[in-house]
């Protein structure tokens, strides 16, 4: 008979970013409870098509920049009309088919209306903010009171945005295959995707969307095909994997779709280019690249590339003005590197599960 606790976990799939703190969660929680993620509500209406609408926004960032920055910081106590016509009997019903003993939030737009089903159900609910540094209003509600934050620096803000909550500092989660070793060796991986071995690699992404400027990702090609292995991550974007496929045909480019390698891939890697979202980003940093930002997605993300550039972690420019960085000079890139490794060191996010782990189960009691 299972005898273990359940945790429901709301995360929606509005950017890979979400669901990748939630399949860390997910991986952490899993030995000890039963862990069940909601990223659908069933409502055929808004929230079920939440990731073509955030793709969509994610296509205007003029539009999108201008949403967030007007409403940054607005409570939002107006929307509870929203939630009491519209969520409240969907999310209580959801709830419901769980029976859960405790419900985590990773996504703010549910963020309040989940707070305030688990108060009428009589059940403890954690908000854990999974965009680390630019944080929208909509995290907020005046009454919660567990909140997990990833970094320090992030710890004082919430606290006088909640000064009722009992916040927690618990890392960024950071899936476990980004802090162990690959079991592929270097000379295996390249000699599976063909790579010259006197070449080091040079990766490009764009999150789980796969939204590169068709520009970009040519002058980027054009500028460093001759001198590395380039390898193109198209993610879910299929009209951008056709282009480049049919375009290209070079022993030194790999043009891939959506892969589940992204460990090995930068376990071998000298650079990665990529946009700011935090998941990738610090999976990068984790297995010791450097993170060349060339696009930023959402205003919630200017706050990483500020931690980054704060920290000597990486660069951030447009396409352009990074690649006239590389190649770097032995010396710039035994700073970064060495900068990286502290910082890596510092946040030891392999003893941080265990952390996480046991503030979850003082809650869940």
């Amino acid at each position: 008979m299972n005898n273990k606790k359940t945790i429901l976990i709301f995360a929606l799939p509005v950017g890979g970013g979400h669901i990748s703190v939630c399949k860390t969660l997910k991986d952490i929680l899993s030995d000890k409870y039963n862990v069940e993620v909601i990223s659908h509500l069933g409502d055929k209406f808004l929230f079920d098509n939440l990731e073509r609408i955030y793709s969509f926004s994610v296509s205007y960032l003029n539009i999108w920049q201008i949403i967030f920055n007007v409403t940054f910081n607005d409570r939002h106590e107006y929307l509870s009309k929203i939630y009491n016509i519209y969520l409240k009997h969907i999310l209580i019903k959801k709830i419901k088919e769980y029976s859960p003993d405790l419900i985590i939030s990773l996504n703010s737009i549910l963020n309040l209306y989940i707070h305030s089903c688990s108060v009428e159900l009589n059940i403890p609910d954690i908000t854990y903010i999974s965009d680390p540094f630019t944080i929208h209003s909509s995290w907020f509600n005046s009454h919660l009171k567990y909140i997990f934050v990833p970094f320090e620096e992030t710890k004082e803000y919430v606290i006088k945005r909640n000064s009722i909550s009992d916040t927690s500092v618990l890392t960024f989660p950071i899936n476990p295959k980004y802090t162990d070793d690959v079991s592929i060796s270097r000379d295996e991986f390249f000699d599976l995707y063909g790579l010259d071995k006197e070449k080091k690699i040079i990766v490009i992404s764009s999150g789980g969307f796969g939204n590169i400027n068709v520009k970009d990702i040519n002058l980027f090609i054009s500028s460093l095909i001759d001198k590395y292995n380039l390898i193109v991550i198209c993610a879910k974007n299929e009209k951008l994997y056709k282009y480049l496929t049919q375009r290209y045909n070079n022993n030194s480019l790999k043009i891939l779709g959506f892969v589940d390698n992204m460990d090995e891939i930068l376990s071998f890697s000298y650079i990665h280019f990529l946009k700011s979202g935090p998941s990738m980003l610090f999976e990068t940093i984790e297995k010791g690249v450097i993170p060349f930002i060339f696009a930023s997605y959402g205003a919630q993300e200017k706050g990483n590339i500020e931690f980054i550039l704060n920290k000597k972690l990486g660069y951030y420019g447009n396409m352009k003005q990074l690649l006239s960085k590389l190649p770097l000079n032995n010396s710039e890139f035994e700073i970064m590197i060495n900068n990286i490794h502290s910082f890596v060191s510092e946040s030891n996010l392999k003893n941080e599960r265990e952390i996480i782990l046991n503030k979850i189960d003082e809650i869940a009691q």
